[in-house]
């Protein structure tokens, strides 16, 4: 009998995400003499599946179509035999189908531990699929979650509170290396064929329409137009071709076509990052940020509290969806007052969702 933990780490599938990245990341960190790890998954496919030791680890996948079927069933109890006849000590699922799909799989295996993560509020899910997931969460030893902001939601869905874990994503932050550092010929200018001079303005993200690319290529407009040199670099892709020709699209509209570039999904980031700059944060400042103001001529004439100029007061809206975390009312209340204090008005209006679709 092994001394090692048998694991068994299910995933929907390898595509381009948070989530993948980060099970990616762990899989390829756990001790191969500690632990007799097994990937399971929906779809063996995905960009991120070539980082992955196939032959560090047993692989096998269960197709399903939906989740309310025979076929998902049967995939289910095969799944249990499988847990059963290896000897899995822990099951770990992932997301909401994997959840959903592994956690009965593991109990009907006789599974020493189920573990599910959550990783994101469920702003996606519909009411029922809130009520499965939760539903399901109960046949599982404990959640973990990688953000405060969850924690809260799924205890406001009547989670228990003491089968949570917080647990942040983490990133190994020894493949990142400072500029200059990277060895010749692997820089992103020499990848991509920029100019040796030319600034450059980078943005890593998967693509879909909650990133907002749509705003960072509208900055870019408005940047080109003061830096002509400037080059524009989009690092990710999308699992929806049509959203990524979209998108390039609308670069060649804005007029970016010569100054736009974009990569495609990458694995080596931190090398191609090497000739993106850092520039220090500005320090948090308020006395300064007043200073400023009035340099350019916001000042409290009429003593309100609030700056104008040529008799128009320093006063915007912030807008966002009603029904977030508390989270965010009190990322806001704090704007709102910080702002205050230097003299400018931020309004607070929380709108529907449908608000910001239309």
């Amino acid at each position: 009998m092994s001394d090692r933990l048998s694991v068994l780490t299910f995933l929907s599938n390898f595509l381009i995400g948070g989530t993948e990245r980060q099970v990616v990341n762990l899989v390829r960190s756990l001790d191969p003499t500690r632990f007799d790890l097994h990937m399971a998954c929906f779809k063996r496919r995905g960009p991120l599946l070539e980082e992955v030791d196939h032959a560090a680890m047993a692989f096998s996948d269960y197709p399903i179509d939906t989740l309310a079927s025979v076929r998902t069933l049967g995939q289910v109890l095969r799944l249990a035999r499988y847990v059963r006849a290896r000897g899995i000590d822990v099951v770990h699922s992932y997301g909401f189908y994997a959840n959903v799909f592994a956690i009965p799989a593991a109990r009907l295996g006789g599974a020493r531990a189920v573990v599910a993560s959550i990783r994101d509020t469920g702003d996606h899910l519909t009411r029922r699929q809130r009520l499965l997931q939760r539903w399901t969460c109960r046949a599982a030893d404990h959640v973990l979650v990688n953000a405060t902001a969850v924690k809260t939601q799924l205890m406001a869905e009547g989670y228990d509170a003491s089968r949570i874990s917080v647990i942040r994503n983490g990133i190994d932050v020894t493949r990142f290396r400072r500029a200059g550092q990277t060895p010749s010929g692997h820089g992103l200018r020499a990848s991509l064929g920029l100019p040796a001079s030319a600034p450059i303005v980078a943005v890593v993200a998967r693509l879909n329409r909650l990133k907002g690319i749509e705003y960072f290529l509208d900055a870019a407009v408005t940047v080109a137009g003061q830096c002509p040199s400037v080059r524009f670099v989009i690092v990710g892709d999308s699992i929806s071709q049509a959203y990524r020709d979209e998108l390039e699209a609308y670069a060649v509209a804005r007029g970016l076509r010569e100054r736009v570039v974009f990569t495609g999904f990458r694995s080596d980031v931190p090398e191609l990052l090497s000739d993106v700059p850092r520039p220090e944060p500005w320090p948090f400042d308020p006395k300064e940020g007043g200073r400023l103001l009035d340099e350019a001529g916001w000042k409290d004439v009429n003593g309100d509290g609030v700056r104008e100029r040529a008799g128009v007061p320093f006063r915007f809206t912030l807008s966002y969806p009603a029904g977030s975390q508390e989270v965010v009312d009190r990322i806001a209340v704090w704007l709102q007052q910080s702002l205050a204090e230097s003299g400018v008005r931020m309004d607070i209006e929380k709108l529907e969702w449908k608000a910001f679709q239309s």
